[in-house]
């Protein structure tokens, strides 16, 4: 355990395993693509909205959207957490 502080203090970091970094490297480019979308999607939703002068919103896709959005943050967030961990 010392060594390893002492390694962490040095600068010196474990050799990372090749696909696990590719693997998180494709669940974060899908996050934010997740993320994305939907934050676009509700945009799109908004603008369509007023332009109809504030007409009727389809509270179902602002759901949808609104949860494709949180669900990519979440992700993100829990990656970036877990590399401050380790």
């Amino acid at each position: 355990m010392r060594q390893r502080v002492a390694d962490r203090k040095a600068g010196i970091r474990e050799e990372a395993d090749a696909g696990r970094d590719r693997l998180i490297g494709r669940v974060k480019l899908l996050a934010n693509l997740f993320q994305g979308i939907g934050l676009a999607m509700l945009v799109v939703i908004l603008v369509r909205y007023f332009n109809s002068g504030f007409g009727q919103m389809n509270w179902t896709n602002v759901m949808i959207y609104s949860g494709m959005f949180l669900i990519g943050r979440v992700v993100i967030v829990f990656l970036n957490l877990n590399r401050m961990i380790r």
